[in-house]
Formats: structure tokens, C-alpha cells, sequence
């Protein structure tokens, strides 16, 4: 490395140049290393200099950005620069300089890249402030993990620099300190000069002092039961796009907060994290990046008013994840990928309305996982994948019409399946079954024809209870008769055996 007459630090090897960013209020740092380089004391003499390790990442008024992007220099006496033809026509008064006879081109900027900060080592891609974010020049693409540096407060938190983690909170939330007001806390992402990757384990659990968040860019990690209990906590709360986890129950019964939910670009939910967060409002997106949606996530979560977006990231719907969502309104759409829908996954989901579509990736149906979903009015198509059928599973869809065809991949459906579904008119029995429960169909009022294939060799107590008046039942084969005595109301429904209707 050598430190060149024009006092701009470069690497001869690779001849990449490197200086600090005229933007930027105090020096930035570029290297950190145990290298010896010989830095300009004058004209023809040099003294040898300690730069320490190679720093990860560089802070750009008050940014920072990924460990590849190095500042833009504004070379004193040059208005221009050439980095390569690739930006074209729109970038033609950049021109190439050299250093000392090498083909090393000034970085700088000019009047129509103003805002140019910063140069990726690896390809040569411009980047741009704008907004408050960076963004590269080709294609306008932010750079996910820049961030404002929001640094902690003296003696206000407690740090595990292994882990990079803040394991506790000792501020005063009775009053005001600093810009912070009272009750308010800013997470920050760095801590003496170390970046912070998580927010630990109930850090804040029934504080109620607390009622103004802001979780700093950059924290990866929200651990468990970080929130639980925060009952004043108040407003919008919204997950910064860096974070990647939030644990089990981190914001359980924050019933304070009032606002919505953005939950950036978040993998992993663990179980409860959200349950009983029972004011907050608006539309609940699940974002494609979540990969792991544990159960309970959302139970009980009675305020959201708004309409249910399921990411496709997930591969299960687990148990009681969106389970007492009493306001959630619109359609319900289940994305494709979806293999499991478990025990109460949306039951009570009394506002959701339109067809219940179970895709063909669903092989399994938990107990009671739509039970109460009232306002379902279209048509419910179960998936030709799914092997089993919980108790309950589909009781008191009352506004469920048309026909259900219960696929033959079915081979397992417990009791009370389709108890009260009042406006279902058609029923077909699949080829998998052996038994139809008890209660099964009870209920179904408007359901004037059912047809059972001869695969049935039990029909448990009230199966076919309080069909609709006149009602037939077809079954394939005459023994089948006798099993449908005392399993439906006899002076509403007549059993018929005709075989072709099986054909």
C-alpha cells in the first residue's frame, strides 16, 4: 500500500482507490490491519505507519453499509470521474485520471451525482443517499442492510459483547433523557462501539412504564418474551426489515398498541409472539420471508379489521395461529406450498368471507381449524391431497353453499366435521373413508341429496341428523341400508340404492 502524493491512500496490487467521502464530518477509517505502509511526510521522503485489521464496515454519515462498499472520494482539483462505460449515456461528462502512470481511475463525484456515496469493490456499482436509505444506480436497488448508526446511551442498557446482545434495560422511564421522552425507548444497534445483534430475553416483560418503541435498524434477533406484558405500549409497531427472528411470546398481550403491524422482512415468528395483542388494527400481512410461523402466533388478535395475507414462505399453518382473529375480513386465500392446517388454526375467524380453497399441497386438517368461520359464503373445494379431516374441523361454516366433495384421498374425518354447515345443498362422500361419524353432518338443513359409496361400513349416531325436508340419501349397495337406521330424521330424508350414481 502506498500513500500517494495527492495524499489518497491506495492498494498497488489490485489498483483500487480508496479516500474518505467529502460528505462525511470527521474521517472515516478504511483500514485497520497490522500492514506496514509508507505514508508522504514530503517530496521524496516517506515514514513507516501501523494501519490496524480491516474494518467490516464503514460508516457514511452516519450509515453504514455492507463490508464490500468502500467511500467515494471528491479529489480536490477533478470535477469528474470514470468508473466504466456501463452506467451509459446518461453518466458521459465522467472522465478517467490516473495515478502516478497506472490506469487507476480518481473516484469522485460530480454535480449530477451528488448524492454518490459510495463504491462497491467487487463490481465497480455506484451507490446513492436518497431518502434516508442507499440505493444503487443500476436499477435503483436499495441496499438491504445500511442503517442509520443509533448508538446507546451511557449506563442505560447492559451488553453481552459474545452474543452482541442487550440482556438488560436500566434507564428511567419516568422521565425524559436525552431526545427520548418519557416512557420511550430507542433501541440502538451499537453499544461502546460494538454493533448489537439482539434484543435479549425479556428485557422488557411488564414493564408498563414503557410506551413508545423504536427498534434501531440493524438488530437482527428479538428474543423471548422480550415485550410480554407491556400493556402500555402504544401506536404502530413496526419490525425493522434487519430483523430476522422474533422468539416465543416477545410481544404477548402488548394490549396497548393500537396502531399496525409491519413485520418488514422477518423468517422466523416463534409461538405466541403476538397473542393477545388484541387492539391492534388494520390488514394482517405475513411477508414472503417468513419462513417459520410457529403456533399461537396471532391468537386472539381480535382487532386486526382489516383483510389476512398469508406469505408464500411457509409450509404449515400451525395451531391456533390465527384463532379468535375475530375482525379479520375478505377473502381467505391459502397459498399453495401449504402441506398441514392445524388444531384451531383460523377457528372463530368469524368475518372472513368468500370460498374456502384448500390447495392441493394440504394433506392434513386439525381439529376445529375452521370452526366458528361463520361468514364464509362461497364454496368450500377441499384439496386432492388431504388424507385427514379433524373433529370438527369445518362446524358452524353456516353460510358454506353448494356441494362438498370430500376427495378419496381422505381417509380419516372425526366427529362433528361439518356440524351446522346449514347452507351446504349437495354432499359426496369419498372412496377412502370407511366411517362417517358421529354427527358428522348434523345439521345440514339445506342439503337435499348425499351420496355414499360402498366403502362405507359404519355410520355412527346422528350422522345425517335434520337434513333438509325431502332429502335423499344414495348409497351404493343395499346393505348400507341398514346402516343408516336411526342416523337421519326419518320423516325428512328417504334412502335410496342406486349404484349408478357411483359410476
Amino acid at each position: 500500500m502506498l500513500m500517494g502524493n495527492n495524499g489518497i491512500l491506495r492498494q498497488a496490487g489490485d489498483a483500487k482507490v480508496m479516500t474518505n467521502l467529502s460528505k462525511v464530518d470527521e474521517a472515516i477509517k478504511l483500514y485497520k490491519s497490522s500492514l506496514k505502509v509508507n505514508k508522504v511526510v514530503d517530496e521524496g521522503s516517506t515514514e513507516e505507519v501501523t494501519i490496524d485489521d480491516l474494518i467490516k464496515n464503514v460508516v457514511l454519515k452516519e450509515y453504514v453499509i455492507e463490508e464490500t462498499l468502500r467511500p467515494i472520494a471528491v479529489v480536490e482539483g477533478y470535477d469528474k470521474l470514470n468508473i466504466s462505460d456501463k452506467f451509459g449515456e446518461g453518466y458521459k461528462n465522467i472522465e478517467e485520471k490516473t495515478i502516478e502512470g497506472e490506469s487507476t481511475p480518481y473516484i469522485g463525484t460530480v454535480n449530477e451525482l451528488n448524492n454518490v456515496c459510495a463504491i462497491d469493490l467487487t463490481d465497480g456499482t455506484l451507490y446513492y443517499l436518497e431518502s434516508g436509505k442507499v440505493w444503487s444506480i443500476e436499477g435503483k436497488k436499495e441496499i438491504a442492510n445500511n442503517y442509520e448508526r443509533v448508538n446507546a446511551q451511557e449506563g442505560e442498557w447492559t451488553f453481552d459483547s459474545t452474543t452482541k446482545t442487550l440482556t438488560g434495560y436500566l434507564g428511567d422511564l419516568t422521565v425524559a433523557r436525552g431526545e427520548q421522552e418519557v416512557g420511550e425507548v430507542k433501541v440502538p444497534n451499537y453499544y461502546n462501539g460494538e454493533r448489537v445483534s439482539a434484543l435479549g430475553n425479556s428485557v422488557f416483560a411488564s414493564n408498563t412504564n414503557l410506551t413508545k418503541l423504536t427498534i434501531s435498524k440493524g438488530i437482527q434477533s428479538i428474543r423471548d418474551n422480550c415485550f410480554y406484558g407491556c400493556s402500555n405500549l402504544v401506536g404502530d409497531l413496526i419490525i425493522p426489515d434487519s430483523i430476522k427472528t422474533i422468539g416465543k411470546y416477545s410481544f404477548r398481550e402488548c394490549t396497548g398498541l393500537t396502531g399496525s403491524l409491519d413485520l418488514g422482512e422477518v423468517e422466523t415468528i416463534g409461538q405466541g409472539a403476538f397473542q393477545q395483542c388484541s387492539k391492534l388494527t388494520g390488514d394482517l400481512i405475513i411477508p414472503d420471508s417468513v419462513k417459520n410461523l410457529k403456533n399461537e402466533v396471532f391468537f386472539r388478535c381480535s382487532g386486526f379489521k382489516g383483510r389476512l395475507k398469508i406469505g408464500k414462505g411457509i409450509d404449515r399453518i400451525e395451531s391456533l395461529t390465527f384463532s379468535g382473529c375475530s375482525g379479520l375480513t375478505g377473502n381467505l386465500e391459502i397459498p399453495e406450498g401449504i402441506s398441514s392446517i392445524g388444531n384451531s388454526a383460523f377457528g372463530g375467524c368469524s368475518k372472513l368471507t368468500g370460498d374456502l380453497i384448500i390447495p392441493n399441497s394440504v394433506t392434513s386438517i386439525g381439529s376445529n381449524a375452521f370452526n366458528g368461520c361463520s361468514s364464509l359464503d362461497g364454496q368450500l373445494k377441499i384439496g386432492a391431497n388431504v388424507e385427514t379431516i379433524g373433529e370438527a374441523a369445518f362446524q358452524a361454516c353456516s353460510k358454506l353453499k353448494g356441494e362438498v366433495i370430500i376427495p378419496d384421498s381422505v381417509t380419516t374425518m372425526g366427529r362433528y366435521a361439518f356440524f351446522h354447515d346449514s347452507s351446504l345443498e349437495k354432499i359426496y362422500i369419498g372412496k377412502g373413508l370407511t366411517k362417517i361419524g358421529q354427527w358428522n353432518f348434523l345439521g345440514c338443513t339445506r342439503c337435499k341429496e348425499v351420496y355414499i359409496p360402498q366403502n362405507i361400513t359404519i355410520i355412527d349416531d346422528s350422522a345425517f341428523s335434520n337434513l333438509a325436508a325431502e332429502s335423499i340419501i344414495y348409497v351404493q349397495n343395499s346393505s348400507q341400508v341398514e346402516l343408516l337406521e336411526g342416523k337421519y330424521t326419518a320423516d325428512n330424508t328417504t334412502v335410496i340404492v342406486d349404484p349408478s350414481k357411483f359410476e
